[in-house]
């Protein structure tokens, strides 16, 4: 609940599912394999998920934590998030959760 709450402050339209599965939504689909592709360059596997696995204009990443991530693990994540969401215009720069 926490790392939710961080992530909508920060800006991110996240879908309402409670899981240990963080779906960030981002349409279009060009949208999100960017996102996805330039997490991959900074080290983080987050795959972009689009139609049709999820309906049209509904593009997402799909954020998939374990118990073997820790606090650190999460937080150099959301530091590649807010950097590229800000480099792709997704973020305001001025973005501080």
């Amino acid at each position: 609940m926490r790392l939710r709450f961080i992530f909508l402050l920060a800006g991110f339209e996240l879908s309402p599912a409670q899981a240990h599965i963080l779906p960030i939504i981002l349409a279009p689909d060009e949208l999100a394999l960017k996102f996805s592709q330039l997490l991959l360059e900074r080290g983080f596997m987050v795959p972009a998920i689009r139609q049709p696995s999820v309906p049209k204009g509904q593009a997402r990443l799909r954020i998939s934590l374990m118990s073997s991530h820790d606090w650190t693990d999460i937080d150099e994540l959301f530091k590649a998030l807010l950097c590229v969401g800000r480099t792709l215009g997704t973020i305001e720069p001025t973005t501080h959760p």
